[in-house]
């Protein structure tokens, strides 16, 4: 196996090429390169008849599947579950290309989404007693048909809406109706009291009717084909202004989403990946960043995100300024230099250094990892653009840390050396780690013979 360091002064000559591909360059990214044209989606879930066909076939499967992840106690939960996995996938349509990778997101978004009815009955339990989940059993679960009705509700908010509303004018109707009919000789209190609560209901049902269709409504202008993409390849960061003066640096292998409405009926966007928004102050509609299953909501403030697709957890960081992190129906703030870990069950804590150096130090330009090899050498894949293997499967869960700049993948790879026994080479075209082999004591055993001392 012939071995040597990519990015060493002394390196084979045949590499040189490649050598000034492992920096990792920070591009500017203007308007031109994101795209206007609406786009298709050619996956599994290219319309909605295709999604009610594929909910109604897998419908009694998943609910199975749901029972077990919720044990028998909250088993009548299950079609909710379904309904909440059905319509994540229909809001990542876009990113969901073949009927492997939604069968495999349904089975994560199920387990997802089940541990999350879990978490709520047990603050539900905890709050109102040991009645509070009887209720469940009382009610029966809705078959196919209603469950599919309950969907259709979710991915049309504004029939939801209309709902709504038509609800609040019976209400108040009734409460008129009410008030009209009582007689003179009562106290004056009695109507007052009827037309404040009245009042209050009215109210908080618009209130809610409005909060769902405002999220609803940004849900599916984010997944809408119309929507705008950018992306940042592997091994490249990229910078750009939003046309709201807003400042994001995206990081490697991350995209954006933007809606068509952007700066106009809402300022919202998604991020997959990793990124850094300096928000532009001034303006009436607040900053949304979807990332993963929490919303970050600020109006001028600079925010640090982290939630790849394969991430345990969503990590969001406030260096400056104030936002408020929502998950469900769960709310934290936080300010200047305070930062936040969400979980994919909902729960939200404060993270680990180690935790934060991972999220937030790219934005230094540095890779902070200390996990098993085979988190690390993804790390160094998608900050370095290289393509690392590891043929050992026994050798992927061997502790190793990187703590190295971005600009010097062959500080990156002699620290994985140390840290995780292992040694960098490569076969054929090929770049790998392997399991050291007896006598190969040190990093430098890996360097070929008079390249070793080279700096």
């Amino acid at each position: 196996m012939a071995v040597s360091h990519p990015g060493d002064d002394a390196g084979v000559k045949k590499q040189s090429a490649a050598r000034a591909t492992l920096r990792v360059p920070e591009v500017a990214m203007t308007g031109s390169s994101l795209s206007n044209a609406p786009g298709t989606i050619d996956g599994p879930l290219r319309d909605e008849a295709t999604l009610e066909n594929l909910f109604r076939t897998h419908f009694s499967s998943l609910c199975q599947e749901a029972r077990g992840h919720l044990g028998e106690s909250a088993s009548s939960a299950a079609p909710k579950v379904v309904e909440s996995a059905f319509r994540q996938a229909w809001d990542d349509r876009a990113s969901i290309a073949t009927e492997a990778d939604l069968t495999a997101y349904l089975h994560d978004m199920v387990r997802r989404c089940a541990a999350r009815e879990l978490s709520r009955r047990a603050a539900a339990h905890h709050l109102g007693g040991a009645s509070s989940g009887g209720a469940h059993h009382a009610t029966s679960a809705p078959d196919v048909d209603q469950a599919w009705q309950h969907l259709t509700r979710q991915i049309h908010p504004e029939a939801t809406r209309a709902e709504a509303q038509a609800y609040t004018e019976q209400l108040r109707h009734s409460a008129a109706e009410h008030v009209g009919d009582l007689s003179k000789p009562q106290s004056w209190r009695i109507p007052v009291l009827i037309g404040v609560v009245g009042a209050a209901i009215a109210g908080g049902a618009m209130w809610y009717a409005t909060q769902l269709g405002a999220d609803r409504a940004v849900t599916r202008a984010l997944a809408s084909s119309e929507a705008r993409t950018l992306s940042a390849a592997n091994g490249q960061t990229g910078t750009l202004t939003l046309d709201d003066s807003t400042k994001v640096m995206l990081g490697a292998g991350s995209k954006l989403t933007l809606p068509k409405q952007f700066n106009e009926q809402m300022r919202a966007v998604k991020v997959d990946g990793a990124g850094r928004f300096t928000v532009a102050p001034g303006n009436a509609l607040p900053f949304e960043i979807r990332a993963g299953n929490a919303a970050v909501i600020a109006t001028g403030t600079t925010i640090i995100v982290r939630a790849y697709p394969n991430d345990p957890v969503v990590t969001v960081r406030v260096p400056e300024g104030q936002a408020t992190v929502k998950v469900d129906k769960q709310e934290r703030a936080l300010s200047n230099g305070q930062a936040l870990v969400i979980e994919s069950n909902g729960t939200m804590r404060e993270p680990t250094p180690a935790e934060l150096g991972v999220a937030t130090n790219w934005t230094t330009r540095r890779v902070t990892i200390a996990r098993q090899l085979r988190d690390v050498v993804t790390e160094l894949n998608r900050w370095y653009g290289v393509d690392i293997k590891v043929p050992e499967l026994k050798a992927l869960d061997r502790p190793a840390s990187v703590d190295a700049p971005l600009d010097s993948l062959r500080v990156a790879i002699a620290q994985v050396e140390n840290s995780a026994d292992v040694t960098f080479g490569y076969e054929g075209q090929t770049m790998v780690f392997r399991a050291k082999k007896a006598g190969d004591t040190s990093a430098a055993a890996s360097v070929p013979a008079g390249k070793a001392k080279k700096k």
